[in-house]
């Protein structure tokens, strides 16, 4: 009896298998999201915005009514002036407590979130019921406190669930959200603050609707942000005295970094136009200018802004592809340089004129 060997397949089944296999594998890597193009879901995005947007409708309220607020309480500039640094010292104070309960895991950063948008919401709302400026700076110490947790963990939540090369186009939304905020905030505020609902000062009213809105994102965080899973590192273990002595010495080295330095510097002054700048609508209402008038030319800024800001974040991220690290504060610095002389040709001559 012969016997005959098995047939081997040939090479062209071999061929067409091997093909195959290169299909599915092609497909399978396509179905995969790839981890360099991460970013948020539109819902969260949305919410983030809306914590953003929050943020800059307070930064405008009391500078928007500061014309009825000397008329209606007597308040002179120097009292906007405590208003504004006891609120941007409690929120410089109470930022790194904020990111410390963040960073740890004491509290999730969809609850700092939420608590930070009700604390907002009631400082607004009882501010519209004040009666006296001791009041006012209390409840605007309290506005910084509770502001103060929503933009560091509202940028936390956006770099753990975006990709390095997209963060510049996130971040310009977000930051677009802001200003939106600041652009609401005056042309309501800059047309009702100074009219009357009966004996009843429109400024009031404004107030009290700012923390309808607060309360409405607060409830919206709680119902549609969905946080992404956190790791905490060996640090986050540390309880009591020796938890404040590690996040002590995390600030310590950061301050041997120059570049930290720097960006602290940048903040000194940077916030130093952004404060000033505030008081535009004043500044249009002593000129002489009706209201619809004053609060156009204080919010038009804000509206180039919202389109700056989407642009110039897409330019950011050309640029740190193109420059590495460097990309990004060089874009910054193009921005900066441009902006000065035109905020000075801008408040050169008289608006009247």
């Amino acid at each position: 009896m012969e016997l005959t060997s098995v047939a081997e397949p040939s090479k062209e089944g071999k061929t067409e298998n091997v093909v195959e296999e290169k299909k599915l594998g092609d497909t399978a890597e396509k179905e995969e999201p790839s981890p360099e193009e991460r970013e948020p879901n539109t819902i969260i995005l949305l919410w983030l915005c809306c914590v953003s947007a929050l943020e800059g409708m307070d930064t405008q309220l009391v500078p928007a009514c500061q014309f009825a607020l000397q008329r209606d309480l007597g308040l002179q500039l120097g009292h906007f002036a405590v208003l504004t640094t006891v609120q941007m010292v409690l929120t410089n104070l109470a930022a790194p407590f904020w990111g410390i309960l963040a960073d740890r895991g004491t509290l999730q950063k969809k609850t700092i979130l939420m608590l930070g948008a009700i604390g907002e919401g009631i400082a607004v709302t009882v501010f519209a019921f004040v009666p006296n400026f001791w009041v006012m700076m209390f409840l605007r110490g309290m506005s910084g406190f509770f502001l103060a947790s929503l933009r560091p963990v509202c940028n936390g939540l956006i770099a753990d669930l975006t990709s390095d090369n997209k963060r510049g186009k996130i971040f310009g939304r977000v930051q677009s959200a802001l200003l939106i905020g600041m652009f609401c905030s005056l042309l309501i505020a800059g047309n009702v603050a100074n009219t009357f609902v009966g004996e009843i000062p429109g400024w009031r009213f404004l107030f009290a609707g700012a923390g309808l809105v607060a309360f409405i994102v607060a409830a919206g965080l709680a119902g549609f942000l969905k946080e992404p899973p956190h790791e905490l590192d060996q640090s986050a273990k540390a309880k009591g005295c020796a938890a404040v002595r590690t996040e002590l010495c995390t600030v310590l080295s950061f301050l041997r970094i120059p570049t930290f330095c720097v960006m602290i510097m940048q903040g000194v002054f940077g916030t130093i136009p952004w404060s000033v700048m505030g008081n535009n609508l004043l500044f249009f209402k002593f000129c002489g200018l009706e209201d619809w008038q004053a609060s156009i030319l204080a919010a038009e800024g804000t509206v180039a802004g919202v389109f700056g800001n989407s642009v110039g974040g897409m330019i950011a991220d050309c640029l740190a592809r193109r420059f590495g690290y460097h990309g990004r504060p060089l874009s910054a610095q193009i921005t900066v340089a441009v902006g000065i002389p035109m905020v000075f040709s801008a408040i050169l001559r008289h608006p009247t004129r």
